[in-house]
């Protein structure tokens, strides 16, 4: 791509520099080098201003503004979405309207607006569907499961999971293909099935890691030290968050180094590791706060309290945790609503507080009730006093 700009720089050829540059920008953003995908597509973008092409200008724009997101820079993402949908539905143009009505929904998801993201991409499934565009397709359909895990509707989210799945391998997607295998992984953690989990995320890094996809690869990472903390391996999850959160950091990933952070701090706290886990939640507030996502901000939260209660500061960490709790409720992250009430139960218990033995019981209950069996199982323990 690179030797093909030249040439065409070299035969003033505008239009073919423009291509290219969209091709280097996506090549760029596999490899996770963010800031060099936007200096590409800012030059695309450039270009397209100059020619008067509406197409490749809304094209780029909706690239921006996705790398925008994941830079933390939330605002400009949404007025370049803003922008970008407008130009693909001045010039009738649908099927980059549906990509950038996919990946207007992320951003709105990550604020907690579940409501106006599902919106989008139901708009976004019909408009794939008419024109048959299989690719966006698997996108909306993997989006919109995403959104039902949040929600701890696992049954659903599963079915659109696999529908995607199976379109992306009809198409030949397998960079799709390996993100919803490591979606997957997640909802098998979340019911309390490890051992698949592992399989599943180590067949998606594997994948990933073939292909390059270094942002994904990044989060899968991030999953498998989950499994590892949860199978009582804390040194091994230190050092498969550590290194996602080493790529996130290079990647200029803000949300993606948050959450590996989060991990982070909790394989650091189980090992006793207090001091370094306070001083990396400090850094981790930080990122979650500027990513601007709030199922990232709730982890880095949760995994901050419990490092409060382990420290001795178990009013302080109630209090963040009655926050979270409350702020995931109204979010509709319901996954991480029950992971925040889990800990305050823990705490509770910890200080002695009598409430927290029957905090944990509605917990265990509702819990096994969402499917949210790991969740439940620690409930119970906790409520034996074996929590944190």
């Amino acid at each position: 791509l690179q030797e093909a700009m030249r040439i065409q720089h070299a035969l003033g050829n505008r239009s073919g520099e423009m291509v290219i540059l969209g091709h280097l920008t996506l090549a760029l953003y596999r490899q996770g080098d963010l800031g060099g995908a936007k200096e590409t597509a800012e030059g695309s973008l450039a270009i397209s201003r100059e020619l008067g092409d509406r197409a490749h200008e809304g094209h780029a724009l909706n690239t921006i503004a996705a790398i925008e997101v994941q830079q933390g820079q939330s605002a400009a993402a949404t007025r370049h979405y803003e922008e970008a949908l407008a130009i693909e539905r001045t010039i009738g143009n649908d099927a980059e309207a549906a990509r950038v009505l996919n990946n207007f929904a992320n951003l709105l998801m990550a604020e907690g607006n579940f409501l106006g993201a599902q919106h989008m991409l139901e708009e976004c499934v019909e408009i794939s569907r008419r024109t048959g565009n299989k690719d966006d397709l698997g996108i909306a359909l993997l989006n919109l499961a995403g959104l039902r895990s949040n929600a701890a509707d696992f049954a659903r989210a599963q079915r659109l999971f696999s529908e995607a799945l199976q379109i992306d391998k009809e198409i030949g997607n397998q960079a799709a293909a390996a993100y919803i295998l490591h979606c997957q992984a997640d909802i098998l953690i979340l019911q309390g099935n490890l051992s698949e989990a592992r399989k599943k995320q180590e067949e998606s890094l594997a994948m990933q890691e073939r292909m390059s996809a270094n942002g994904d690869a990044s989060r899968s990472r991030i999953s498998m030290a989950t499994v590892s903390l949860e199978e009582g391996h804390f040194a091994d999850a230190e050092k498969q968050a550590q290194q996602a959160a080493g790529e996130f950091r290079a990647q200029t990933d803000l949300g993606g180094e948050a959450d590996a952070d989060a991990v982070l701090i909790d394989s650091l706290r189980t090992q006793g590791k207090l001091a370094q886990a306070q001083s990396l939640a400090e850094t981790a507030r930080s990122l979650a706060e500027k990513s601007g996502d709030r199922g990232t901000a709730a982890a880095v939260a949760i995994a901050t309290a419990r490092v409060q209660a382990s420290s001795g500061k178990a009013d302080e960490a109630a209090v963040t945790l009655r926050r979270t709790v409350e702020e995931t409720g109204k979010a509709g992250l319901r996954a991480a609503q029950f992971d925040a009430r889990l800990a305050l139960g823990e705490v509770q218990m910890k200080s002695g507080n009598p409430a927290g033995r029957a905090a944990l019981t509605l917990l265990e209950r509702e819990a096994n009730a969402k499917g949210l069996l790991l969740i439940a199982r620690k409930a119970a323990a906790a409520r034996r006093g074996r929590g944190l």
